[in-house]
């Protein structure tokens, strides 16, 4: 959470354009280190095994959930 107090509207209306601009790029642009763990998984054999069979049970989980 991030408040600001303002004198007057004018003053509310300059600073809430400005945080505005600060914060759109923080949601536009996500950060890049979850594609990078995606890369060091899938580059190394042993990891996307171990993906590929914590995918097996999670999926086996969500299906006995469902039934």
């Amino acid at each position: 959470m991030f408040s600001v107090v303002c004198s007057n509207t004018e003053e509310k209306n300059v600073v809430n354009s400005r945080i505005k601009q600060i914060a759109r790029p923080i949601y536009s642009n996500p950060p890049i280190h979850g594609a990078r763990i995606v890369d060091i998984i899938l580059e190394d054999e042993k990891l996307t095994k171990m993906w590929h069979s914590d995918l097996d049970m999670m999926s086996g989980r969500i299906k006995e959930m469902r039934s």
